[in-house]
C-alpha cells in the first residue's frame, strides 16, 4: 500500500510491548483511583454481578433497619406511656384506699373527684402515646392484623418475617357497672357506652362525689372502683410485659440485620475490591517495564541507523 511504513520486526516488537505498558498502566491507575479490581462487567462478569447482588440485598436490609429503628422508638414510647398509666392507677387506688379509712365525707368526696381526674389524665396519656403517628394504646381490634391500629416489622427484603404487634385499649373511659345511688340496693339505670372490643376493663361513668359518702352504699362504690383499678393495673403488667417481649425480639433481629449487612457489604467487596499495596507494586513493576521497553526500541532502531551512516 502507498504510503506505508514498514517497521522491522525488533521495533516493532518493542512497540507492542510498550503498548500493552500502556493498557496495563491505565487498568493500575483505575484500580489505585477506584480501589476496585473490578469496575465493570468487562472486568469480571461473575464476580461483578455477584457483588451488585450483594450490594444489593444489602441495601434492601439497610432500608428495612430504618423501619426497625422506628418500631424500636414506637416500643420504647409505648413502654414509657404504660408506666406513666401504671402509677396513675396506683395513686388512685392508694387515694380510694385511704378515703376508705375514714367516715369523713369531704375526705371521701375528694377522693371520687381525684378518681375521676386522674382517669382523665390516664386517658390523655393513653391518647399522646405516640411514635411517628403510630399509637399503640388508645384502640385496637381483637383477630387479625390491622394497619389502622396495629404495628407490623418485616425482617427480610421478601416481607416473608415479620413481627406482628398487636394495639390496645388502656384509656380509662368505659362503661362498667354503675355507682350505687344512695338508698338504693340496684345499680343505676344508665346508657352504656359501646363496649371496645381490645378494653382491658371497665371502668363506670362519671357520678356525683356524693357516690363515696360513709355508708354502706358509699364503701361498696368504693370497693367497686378499687377492683376496676385493680384489674386494670393487671391489665397494664399484662401489656409491659407483653410490649418487652416484642422489643427484645425487634432489637435482636434489629441487632442480626445489622451484621447482616455487614457481612453483605463485605462478601460484595470481597469479590470487587483491589489491593491496593499489590496494586501499587504492579504498577510501579510496570513503569520500570516501560522504561526498559523504550530503551530496548532505542536500541532496536539503531539497527536502522546503521544502514543510513552506510550512505554518508
Amino acid at each position: 500500500m502507498a504510503g506505508e511504513i514498514v517497521l522491522s520486526r525488533g521495533i516493532r516488537t518493542n512497540l507492542l510491548s510498550l503498548q500493552d505498558h500502556a493498557a496495563n498502566l491505565e487498568i493500575g491507575q483505575a484500580r489505585l483511583a477506584t480501589g476496585k479490581r473490578v469496575n465493570s462487567a468487562l472486568d469480571n462478569p461473575l464476580n461483578y454481578f455477584q457483588s451488585d447482588g450483594l450490594r444489593q440485598r444489602g441495601k434492601e436490609l439497610s432500608s428495612l433497619l430504618d423501619q426497625m429503628g422506628i418500631a424500636v422508638e414506637t416500643l420504647k414510647t409505648t413502654g414509657k406511656a404504660i408506666e406513666g398509666l401504671q402509677k396513675l392507677a396506683e395513686s388512685a387506688a392508694a387515694i380510694i384506699r385511704n378515703a376508705a379509712a375514714t367516715a369523713d365525707n369531704t375526705i371521701r368526696n375528694q377522693a371520687r373527684i381525684s378518681f375521676e381526674e386522674i382517669k382523665n389524665q390516664m386517658n390523655q396519656l393513653a391518647a399522646d402515646a405516640r411514635f411517628n403517628g403510630r399509637n399503640l394504646l388508645n384502640g385496637g381490634v381483637a383477630g387479625a392484623y390491622d394497619s389502622r391500629f396495629d404495628l407490623r416489622i418485616s425482617f427480610n427484603e421478601t416481607l416473608t418475617t415479620q413481627l406482628d404487634v398487636k394495639a390496645i385499649n388502656l384509656r380509662a373511659t368505659l362503661a362498667g357497672t354503675p355507682p350505687i345511688a344512695a338508698g338504693s340496693t340496684a345499680p343505676q339505670v344508665v346508657t352504656p357506652i359501646a363496649p371496645d372490643p381490645l378494653a382491658p376493663t371497665g371502668f363506670p361513668p362519671r357520678a356525683a362525689a356524693t357516690d363515696y359518702d360513709s355508708g354502706a352504699v358509699g364503701d361498696a362504690n368504693m370497693q367497686r372502683d378499687l377492683g376496676y383499678l385493680q384489674s386494670y393495673i393487671s391489665t397494664i403488667r399484662g401489656a409491659a410485659t407483653n410490649f418487652g417481649i416484642n422489643l427484645t425480639i425487634l432489637q435482636n433481629r434489629q441487632q442480626f440485620t445489622k451484621d447482616a449487612v455487614l457481612t453483605l457489604n463485605v462478601g460484595a467487596d470481597g469479590l470487587v475490591l483491589a489491593d491496593q499495596n499489590e496494586e501499587g507494586a504492579k504498577l510501579l513493576a510496570l513503569q520500570t517495564r516501560q522504561q526498559l521497553s523504550t530503551q530496548a526500541l532505542s536500541l532496536a532502531n539503531q539497527s536502522d541507523q546503521a544502514v543510513l551512516r552506510l550512505f554518508n
